[in-house]
């Protein structure tokens, strides 16, 4: 593997629980959950609204022991399907609140990481077409477009997992 794509895919691993990072890296997805992931349109406002979600969620859980615990759990719920992945953010609603503060729904929730994470990894210039079977050029193109809000994803990551 390219040390670019090792580097997106370390993001992208960043990005999503290690139960959802297994599941894309299976290739595991049913065929229906590609394709709403491949007709998802990232927007700047919404990419950068879920930034915000991250970061409140992140300061949030430092003094809410409750809120941590629900991190904690999502983490160790299934995540064969965008259903289940629905499901682990809806059946924590403390978490959830975070994103609905910022305008978010439950699939924005679910899929502007995996979006952002496939296409941002298919930006590698040595393997364009990697997570082709998820993602379309626009979504690609975007993330070339828009990198900086990927960095401070990838910061508000950080600082959400450096205490999990």
């Amino acid at each position: 593997m390219p040390r670019r794509t090792q580097v997106w895919t370390c993001i992208v691993a960043a990005l999503l629980s290690v139960a959802t990072v297994a599941q894309a890296q299976q290739d595991d997805f049913p065929p229906e959950d590609n394709l709403i992931i491949r007709e998802y349109v990232l927007t700047a406002e919404k990419f950068d609204s879920f930034i915000h979600g991250v970061i409140a969620v992140a300061a949030a859980k430092n003094s809410d022991v409750v809120l941590a615990r629900e991190l904690d759990e999502i983490d160790s719920e299934p995540a064969e399907t965008l259903a289940d992945l629905r499901a682990q953010i809806t059946g924590h609603p403390r978490v959830f609140e975070f994103y609905q503060r910022q305008g978010l729904t439950a699939d924005d929730t679910v899929l502007i990481p995996l979006v952002a994470g496939y296409a941002a990894a298919a930006t590698a210039p040595d393997d364009p077409i990697l997570y082709a079977d998820r993602i379309i050029p626009s979504q690609v193109n975007f993330m070339r477009a828009n990198s900086r809000l990927m960095d401070r994803l990838v910061e508000a990551y950080a600082v959400l997992f450096a205490t999990q």
